[in-house]
C-alpha cells in the first residue's frame, strides 16, 4: 500500500472542479451530461486510456453497436481491444511527466521586451 494519497487527492480535485462548474450549467439536462463526459474521461484516465481518442471511436461506432454488444464499449474493454493498434502507435507523453528534460537556455536575444 502506498504511503500517500496522489491518486485520491486528484479525483477529489476533479470532483470540485465539476461540483464548482456545476453551478454554471443552465438545465438539468445540461448537468447530467456534465456529469456522464466527467464520469467517462475519470475512468479513462484510471485505465489509462486517451479520453479524445476513445470518444472520438464511441461516438462513431455507438449508433452502429447493437445494446447487446455495449459493454465492449467501456474504456477498460476498449483498451484490450485496441492495445495491438495503439502499441504500434506513439503515446502522447504524460503532462505531467516530461520526457524532454530540462529546457535549454534562452537566447538573449529571443528575449528582450520580455517582462520577467
Amino acid at each position: 500500500m502506498p504511503l500517500h494519497n496522489n491518486l485520491a487527492e486528484q479525483q477529489m480535485k476533479r470532483i470540485a472542479l465539476l461540483r464548482k462548474n456545476a453551478l454554471f450549467v443552465a438545465t438539468p439536462r445540461g448537468g447530467r451530461t456534465a456529469a456522464i463526459l466527467s464520469s467517462i474521461t475519470s475512468t479513462c484516465r484510471r485505465h489509462e486510456v486517451n479520453p479524445q481518442a476513445y470518444l472520438t471511436q464511441l461516438l462513431a461506432n455507438l449508433p452502429d453497436t447493437p445494446a447487446g454488444q455495449l459493454d465492449a464499449w467501456l474504456p477498460d474493454q476498449w483498451k484490450k481491444r485496441t492495445a495491438p493498434d495503439l502499441a504500434a502507435a506513439p503515446s502522447p507523453p504524460h503532462p505531467r511527466r516530461s520526457s524532454r528534460g530540462p529546457s535549454p537556455p534562452m537566447d538573449p536575444a529571443q528575449t528582450r521586451g520580455a517582462v520577467h
